[in-house]
């Protein structure tokens, strides 16, 4: 994972580390989460979760930059993990780079491109 994949634009949604959010959660833009969701997680560009950051939920994305963890089911177009990332469900995704240590429960599916 290179630093490109860890920058926080402008246009993007932050979630502090010290904040927990209980709901459904839907974006447009990106969105980088420090803190926690307790609920699915929507978001048709990038989805960044740090350390320490945690979606218990559901998540669909454009992009998954994962550094924290996701207690459910992925589905992202391109997922990148680092070393410190797990997910408990599964990953359903078109695309995937992993450090040695990333962790992936239920496991691995990817996406057919082909129609």
């Amino acid at each position: 994972m290179d630093q490109e994949d860890l920058q926080i634009g402008q246009e993007m949604n932050r979630i502090a580390a010290d904040a927990s959010i209980v709901a459904q959660v839907e974006s447009e833009k990106p969105v980088c989460l420090e803190g926690t969701i307790t609920g699915s997680v929507r978001c048709s560009s990038r989805l960044e979760v740090r350390q320490g950051g945690l979606v218990k939920g559901e998540v669909r994305c454009g992009t998954l930059v994962l550094e924290g963890m996701v207690d459910g089911n992925v589905e992202a177009d391109r997922a990148i993990l680092g070393a410190a990332a797990e997910i408990k469900g599964a990953l359903l995704t078109g695309r995937l780079e992993i450090a040695a240590g990333a962790k992936i429960g239920l496991g691995l599916k990817f996406k057919n491109k082909l129609k």
